[in-house]
């Protein structure tokens, strides 16, 4: 068998998945804005070890 110029499909691929994936960070985005400021905190603290959580309230406090 011959060679086969695979170049445009390429590219298409590489389009497709470039769009697939800032649409899918632009969702995250929009998702991000649509959570309240407590939202958000506690969304932060879920993350976080006991002991990162007290670090922070003791900031808090001084």
């Amino acid at each position: 068998m011959g060679s086969f110029d695979t170049s445009k499909t390429d590219n298409t691929l590489r389009t497709l998945f470039k769009k697939k994936a800032a649409s899918k960070h632009s969702q995250q985005e929009e998702a991000d804005k649509a959570l309240s400021k407590e939202e958000q905190a506690i969304e932060l603290l879920k993350g976080m070890t006991p002991e990162q959580i007290m670090a922070v309230i003791s900031t808090i406090n001084r």
